[in-house]
């Protein structure tokens, strides 16, 4: 991003064109992530490689979206619910 402009194609991305994260749901463990958890409104990946013991990525895994000010309230609930339980979950094997 030269200038601290945005790539030519970046509303292609914004989008979904490649998206990485799209392309690994269903998919399985690979070389960055472990597959953890289907939830009811995103795949949860442990990072391989984290600084952070536990870090995990909550994917949603409903169609892409950039940002989740683009998922309904409904939506949003459940996947901020998802969130939440996939953090209890870290913790409580985090605690033993």
């Amino acid at each position: 991003m030269p200038n601290g402009t945005w790539p030519a194609d970046w509303d292609e991305r914004r989008q979904g064109r490649d998206c990485p994260f799209c392309s690994s749901l269903g998919q399985g463990d690979n070389d960055y992530t472990v597959d953890v958890a289907t939830r009811s409104f995103s795949e949860v990946r442990l990072e391989r490689r984290s600084r952070l013991a536990g870090y995990c990525v909550a994917v949603w895994r409903l169609g892409h979206v950039a940002e989740p000010t683009e998922l309904t309230d409904e939506q949003a609930a459940g996947y901020f619910a998802d969130v939440v339980a996939t953090g209890r979950a870290v913790e409580g094997s985090s605690s033993r």
